[in-house]
């Protein structure tokens, strides 16, 4: 549990306004939740949080690369991502 403590943000701290954070996620985070597709992954997550009195809001960006193998003719295949969650 220690290994996920650098990905905790902790909201009673925080002022009101806007907050960023940065993760980055590689194959030791997934192996954690024993995902184990990847060959390889190098993710850099962005998270923007905003502390209002009543309410957090959350944007989620996320850039990276994933290299994962194939079952068909173990073809190993490498993508680029980006997504934004609001």
């Amino acid at each position: 549990m220690l290994f996920l403590n650098q990905y905790v943000i902790n909201f009673t701290g925080l002022k009101e306004g806007e907050h960023d954070f940065e993760f980055d996620l590689d194959n030791k985070f997934f192996e954690h939740f024993d995902y184990n597709d990847f060959n390889s992954c190098q993710i850099k997550v962005e998270v923007r949080v905003n502390k209002k009195s009543n309410l957090l809001e959350f944007v989620f960006s996320s850039k990276g690369r994933i290299n994962l193998l194939t079952i068909y003719k173990n073809i190993r295949l490498s993508w680029s991502l980006s997504l934004v969650l609001n």
